[in-house]
């Protein structure tokens, strides 16, 4: 499943925005494999950076299901986009 998610990346991150990015999509319930693909977007503030990725899914939810697991997660600020892969 392929898709884009805003997700919200603490200051002081380790790894850098990418790796952190992927790290947290990766604790969601239901994903066996998460890769980051690259920046949509990157949003700084004070405390935390919200970056928007183009991320790919190794999953058994349907989209809907996974946008609600994302969605439960704090670190996700939105869900812009879920689609089965090709």
């Amino acid at each position: 499943m392929t898709g884009a998610v805003a997700v919200r990346v603490p200051e002081h991150a380790t790894g850098g925005l990418l790796a952190d990015a992927e790290r947290r999509l990766a604790c969601v319930d239901g994903v066996s494999d998460v890769s980051v693909d690259g920046f949509q977007s990157i949003q700084p503030g004070l405390s935390a950076t919200v970056v928007t990725v183009s991320v790919t899914f190794e999953t058994v939810h349907s989209p809907s299901t996974l946008r609600e697991h994302l969605s439960e997660r704090v670190a996700i600020e939105a869900v812009e986009r879920l689609e089965r892969a090709v």
